[in-house]
């Protein structure tokens, strides 16, 4: 599913929290609801990096294509031991960010992972001979593509942010009319004329 309709998604879930409301809620002046009530339950969340600090490098195995004489029958990589090293970056508004890459695997590629449950980013360099030259780079470069990443995510939320009001607005008037049509029904209504002598009686 796209990005544009992951995002309506979230505007229709908005709404149906809007049609889920009581008549007698949506009528009442005493409880007015205002869609900015509702519509700051589906708020996404600016994304906002924190400190970031280096796990220690740890031993890993990983596939790498074989090379001239060591090519694996079929084809298949071989495992050779590595070393893997992160960088984790604290993070605010993950699940924004990790909304926005729900079907992207830019992230995957460039060994990035969001950790939902601990707030957090990890970038991730995996070489077998690694060098401190190399995996400077690979931070720095890695890092850049993240801040790019957060400021593209923080627009698209901001934008959505923007339109969900008046989207609820719209919909919370549409809303009251109908319960003001239903309220006009329950009032006109009369028992029929052929079961009057039935109505009301124990």
């Amino acid at each position: 599913m796209s990005l544009a309709k992951r995002l309506e998604s979230l505007r229709e879930r908005a709404r149906r929290d809007i049609d889920g409301l009581d008549d007698d809620v949506l009528l009442s002046s005493r409880h007015a609801v205002l869609p900015a009530e509702v519509a700051v339950r589906h708020f996404l969340a600016p994304v906002r990096l924190g400190r970031a600090s280096y796990d220690s490098p740890r031993q890993i195995k990983m596939a790498v294509a074989g090379g001239p004489g060591r090519e694996a029958p079929g084809g298949t990589p071989v495992v050779v031991p590595g070393t893997r090293v992160d960088l984790v970056v604290a993070i605010e508004g993950a699940e924004t960010l990790a909304f926005m890459h729900e079907e992207d695997d830019d992230f995957d590629h460039a060994g990035i992972e969001i950790d939902l449950k601990e707030g957090r980013l990890m970038i991730g360099y995996v070489a077998e001979h690694p060098t401190p030259v190399r995996a400077n780079q690979f931070f720095e470069d890695s890092l850049q593509m993240v801040e790019a990443e957060v400021e593209r995510t923080n627009e698209t939320a901001r934008a959505f942010n923007e339109t969900l009001v008046p989207a609820l607005t719209e919909t919370l008037e549409e809303a009251r009319e109908r319960a003001t049509e239903r309220q006009n029904l329950a009032a006109s209504l009369k028992p029929p004329k052929s079961y009057e002598r039935w109505w009301g009686r124990p």
